[in-house]
């Protein structure tokens, strides 16, 4: 759904209105989200511990927040050195906005590549130890319970 996006938008038209090709590109790009935003920190979080849960979900929702920061600051800046040589070129505003854009998301596209390679050659499964399913794990594998009559005394 993102390399849709992706790739509407680089073949973004000069005169490009909302009804025609921002609605569809939001419309798009909205759904795209949603389906990768909601299974992320469930994939991502569903083989941690309970003792690594907490670290394990700051670690997904840190990465996610400098991977996104990370694509703006280069998308932002190849968008910039697009521009302002077309500008200084004389052409119009629109013009060299729209060619700027097209770049921008070229990049970003190669991004989204990357990533979906980095996924498909890194990405181990879901399946999981079916002893610690079963409860059969030794000292240190699967989540840690205690006693439901067990108190936690708090210094």
């Amino acid at each position: 759904v993102l390399a849709g996006v992706i790739a509407l938008a680089i073949g973004i038209p000069q005169n490009g209105g909302y009804v025609r090709f921002m609605l569809p590109l939001s419309a798009i790009f909205g759904l795209g989200l949603v389906l990768c935003l909601i299974p992320t920190p469930i994939v991502g979080t569903s083989q941690a511990t309970e003792q690594d849960a907490g670290t394990t979900s700051a670690l997904l929702n840190a990465s996610t927040q400098i991977g996104a920061g990370f694509g703006i600051a280069v998308s932002v800046t190849v968008l910039n050195s697009r521009v302002s040589p077309l500008l200084a070129a004389g052409q119009p505003y629109h013009t060299a906005l729209v060619h700027g854009l097209s770049r921008a998301f070229i990049v970003l596209a190669v991004f989204l590549g990357l990533s979906m390679l980095n996924g498909l050659f890194t990405f181990r499964g879901l399946g999981g130890n079916p002893a610690q399913a079963e409860g059969e794990g030794g000292p240190g594998q699967g989540a840690v319970t205690a006693p439901a009559d067990s108190a936690v005394e708090l210094a």
